[in-house]
């Protein structure tokens, strides 16, 4: 039920969605939140000697954004987004839109 919610409320404020191919990355910035839409995704760390770590793997919808909150105050490696399925979408959210539901009871 919370999907649907979710879904119904992107749908109806228009968010964009982002479409990957196998084996591309997903390139976050701080001015939105990711949301994973379809498809299957690797969650890794990339470690400062080189070796990845990998943390998850996602299929359907899951939200990216906290991987990215949760290793920024790590020095010691970055965080990598790949697509593994043949095809992913994500709904990229401004973080203005996420305060609205907050904002607008």
């Amino acid at each position: 039920m919370g999907r649907e919610l979710f879904l119904d409320f992107f749908s109806e404020h228009e968010v964009p969605v982002i479409r990957k191919r196998r084996h591309t990355f997903l390139k976050m910035d701080d001015e939105n939140v990711y949301i994973l839409k379809e498809g299957v995704v690797k969650v890794s760390v990339l470690m400062r000697d080189g070796r990845e770590f990998n943390i998850a793997y996602l299929k359907g919808f899951d939200i990216l954004s906290m991987f990215k909150d949760a290793v920024i105050d790590c020095k010691f490696s970055s965080l990598m987004i790949r697509v593994e399925s043949d095809e992913a979408s994500f709904y990229c959210v401004s973080k203005e839109l996420c305060e609205y539901p907050s904002d607008n009871p």
